[in-house]
């Protein structure tokens, strides 16, 4: 009876475990586009900077 309960109690750590994967690298990929998606602004709007000062 002991492993019948240990059972669901893995699979459902395990489930909770995959979610959590899942949340962290969608995080991970906001954080890494948002970084690249900033950058990019930064020097693009540098760019134009430079240009119009000169």
């Amino acid at each position: 009876m002991t492993d019948q309960m240990k059972i669901p109690a893995e699979e459902e750590l395990r489930r909770r475990n995959r979610r959590f994967g899942i949340v962290l690298g969608a995080i991970v990929a906001g954080i890494f586009v948002l970084t690249f998606a900033i950058a990019i602004f930064i020097h693009y709007a540098d760019a134009h900077h430079v240009a119009g000062g000169s």
